[in-house]
């Protein structure tokens, strides 16, 4: 009969070696949202702060999340994303369901196997000399290059994005997302170029393996 617990799938190779794992976790009920950030972040290799250039943009993962912080996989919970502070404005949201038709433009959508994607993007253009905002303001008449927005939307250097994700009956996640002007370092050229060849984590795998292998080890000391 079922019952809930831990289940490992662990697959080896002709001899005998572990060659991959996955580990599932019975959740219970949902009780709050947890918000993070997949990019920019080292563990994706796509950097660790966004560039102020009008341009660049963050992706955060809004998830439903019992009182263990474990995924409610069945949670179709109507999530929200707003910006509360920082040269931010969200672009756009979804869930990863090719039956969704739910506006991608909207701040919010429902979860889909307890998931919601949130795309923010700089406001700020900062980063960009004042010749370059000058000509791009020619032509970004109704986006943030535009002279208008960017006279109105010059943010500290340091100042990150502060997002918000608030979904009814649930407790609400913030996430701040780190900025940069420093675009030689942070630019998408300059973070594509280190993080080449080498290999990402976007699942957090190498952590959960090394949780995993820290409670085997428990059981036999």
């Amino acid at each position: 009969p079922w019952e809930p617990g831990v289940l490992t799938a662990v697959a080896r190779d002709v001899a005998g070696n572990v060659v991959a794992k996955d580990v599932r976790q019975t959740n219970s009920a949902a009780v709050a949202l947890s918000l993070t950030i997949d990019a920019p972040s080292e563990v994706t290799g796509t950097g660790s702060a966004l560039v102020l250039d009008g341009q660049d943009a963050a992706l955060l993962r809004a998830a439903v999340v019992d009182a263990a912080g474990n995924v409610v996989h069945l949670a179709t919970n109507n999530i929200t994303l707003h910006v509360v502070s920082g040269p931010g404005a969200l672009q756009g949201t979804h869930n990863g369901d090719p039956h969704c038709h739910e506006p991608n433009n909207a701040p919010w959508h429902t979860a889909y196997h307890g998931l919601v994607r949130g795309v923010v993007r700089v406001t700020s253009t900062v980063a960009r000399s004042a010749r370059e905002s000058a000509l791009l303001a020619r032509i970004d008449l109704d986006g943030p290059m535009a002279a208008a927005a960017a006279a109105g939307r010059q943010w500290p250097e340091t100042a990150g994005i502060v997002v918000e994700a608030t979904s009814p009956g649930l407790a609400p996640a913030r996430v701040t997302i780190p900025v940069s002007t420093d675009s030689l370092h942070d630019g998408v050229m300059a973070v594509a170029a280190a993080a080449a060849g080498k290999p990402v984590d976007f699942f957090k795998k190498a952590q959960q393996d090394a949780w995993t292998s820290f409670e085997s080890t428990e059981e036999f000391v």
